[in-house]
């Protein structure tokens, strides 16, 4: 074949190929389009979440939220803290409400109540512990997959009568409370 030719014949042969090999419109569907109300309408019912702005001062723990329903979400909290050189240990509880109508997504405010006490104290004295009485209030992302991501702020009131060595291992008075929580919903 003269050189005239063969550029022609090259051509056609390599469109002929090129054009069985093109996408089609039967193509199975990806992750990606899929329409919105599957991404919306997920259904997480537990979340599990670590706090790290609480870590950078000393409060170590974590909490598990269990979804009630499309507005509200029950949060359970425990942790180990340090104050100077003293340990001491929380548990809290709150409930967590979304008035935009989606549990673990979007606006959220929370009441709560926080129990702290001295690490290590053998005897069942209820008079070495403290209750703190409060509420936070932000927002919270839970992608598809079910990565969460929760930032807010507030302030718990922790009433005390202790004085001395072990008032200076429980907190008492207003706190400041910073949410910075990521962990995962179920």
């Amino acid at each position: 074949m003269a050189a005239a030719t063969r550029f022609p014949f090259c051509a056609l042969v390599m469109t002929v190929l090129g054009v069985q090999h093109g996408a089609r419109a039967d193509d199975q569907p990806t992750f990606a389009d899929r329409p919105d109300e599957a991404v919306l309408d997920v259904e997480r019912r537990l979340s599990v979440l670590l706090n790290p702005l609480a870590m950078s001062v000393g409060l170590y723990g974590g909490e598990v939220d269990f979804v009630l329903g499309r507005f509200a979400a029950v949060a359970l909290e425990g942790a180990i803290y340090r104050r100077g050189n003293d340990l001491g240990q929380t548990l809290g509880v709150g409930l967590l409400v979304y008035p935009l109508g989606g549990a673990l997504h979007q606006l959220y405010f929370e009441p709560r109540v926080a129990w702290a006490r001295p690490l290590g104290l053998a005897n069942l004295d209820w008079s070495a512990d403290v209750v703190g009485l409060g509420a936070t209030a932000g927002w919270q992302w839970t992608w598809d997959y079910g990565l969460s991501l929760r930032v807010g702020g507030g302030a718990l009131y922790f009433l005390t009568g202790q004085t001395g060595v072990l008032a200076r291992s429980l907190p008492a008075g207003a706190q400041i409370v910073l949410d910075g929580s990521v962990g995962w919903a179920f």
